[in-house]
């Protein structure tokens, strides 16, 4: 797996910086972006295939006829040029930094942040909006969240921006915010004690 280290990341974006343009320039940005992360997600859950292409031992033009072959008709041709001109320049492994250094310049570009925000329970569309407004304040960014659950979190909820993990008692709105939570889930919790009547 390819080391991600301050040279790996200054070469993906030189990359970045390429393919944004050029995807850019044909209006296909979200569509690029959509197609390489999908990608991504099967180099990662293929671990075989990950290693394929970052192995040293197969040699650059052997993996290029088959990434060719099974890839040509199965994906954009603006994304597998991409992944040709890595494999050429011995950077297939590059791949997932790739798209990560992307989505950075992207959200850059478009005066976005990414934000992943953790949560006991599903965000309801009212706090979702809420945190919104509030994220937007403090950042003075448009937050794009991604949101996961996890039961076990105790705070009801975690917001983290890159390696920043906000302190929920900093801000009053965001205090507020994970008390609804709480308040929801003991709601919930109590509701599910309740016994079943029958008619």
């Amino acid at each position: 797996m390819t080391t991600v280290d301050d040279t790996a990341i200054a070469i993906a974006d030189e990359y970045a910086e390429a393919v944004l343009r050029l995807v850019e320039e044909r209006g296909v940005t979200d569509e690029f972006m959509s197609e390489l992360g999908d990608f991504v997600g099967y180099i990662e859950s293929e671990t075989a295939f990950g290693d394929f292409l970052d192995s040293p031992i197969v040699d650059t033009e052997s993996r290029r006829d088959l990434l060719e072959r099974t890839l040509r008709d199965k994906m954009s041709d603006i994304l597998l040029d991409t992944i040709l001109v890595l494999n050429s320049k011995g950077r297939a492994g590059l791949i997932p930094l790739l798209h990560k250094r992307l989505q950075v310049a992207l959200d850059k570009r478009r005066n976005e942040v990414e934000v992943l925000v953790t949560t006991a329970h599903p965000l309801t569309e009212e706090l979702r909006e809420r945190l919104i407004r509030v994220l937007a304040d403090r950042t003075g960014c448009k937050p794009r969240l991604v949101e996961q659950v996890t039961p076990s979190i105790i705070a009801g909820v975690k917001v983290q921006i890159g390696d920043e993990v906000l302190d929920l008692s900093a801000s009053n709105h965001l205090r507020r915010m994970r008390e609804a939570l709480v308040e929801r889930a003991s709601h919930e919790l109590h509701t599910a004690e309740q016994p079943f009547v029958a008619d």
